[in-house]
């Protein structure tokens, strides 16, 4: 896959976004973020830097205590994307339980659903 040189708006996002960070830390950042827009398509680039932006503050306040477990949490958070928290848009897969029941469950939030008649499963029996 060929390096896709970031758009304006995604790159704009992650100035801003870098801007809120304590100064000792803009360069690294800067140059690691925008190193993630080269590697993505151009469709994700844009969802990428919102995303780093929507986080900027929690890794500003990670930053400031120095604390290494508090800056993976605030920069590895394990919040479900924006489409499934909004219930527009869900991966499903199809998996089962230990004892065989069939049920539904989206592979990016964790979401569970078991529609009537799926599989062994009868809701509202």
């Amino acid at each position: 896959m060929n390096p896709q040189p970031p758009t304006r708006i995604a790159s704009h996002l992650i100035e801003v976004a870098v801007r809120t960070l304590p100064r000792t830390h803009r360069n690294r950042y800067d140059r690691e973020f925008t190193a993630e827009l080269y590697s993505l398509p151009r469709q994700d680039q844009l969802g990428y830097a919102t995303h780093v932006l929507s986080r900027a503050w929690a890794l500003r306040a990670a930053l400031h205590q120095l604390a290494p477990t508090a800056i993976e949490e605030a920069t590895m958070s394990n919040r479900p994307p924006l489409r499934c928290r909004l219930n527009l848009r869900h991966h499903w897969q199809r998996t089962q339980t230990e004892d065989g029941a069939r049920y539904m469950v989206c592979s990016r939030c964790g979401k569970e659903h078991a529609p009537a008649g799926y599989g062994d499963n009868k809701i509202g029996a």
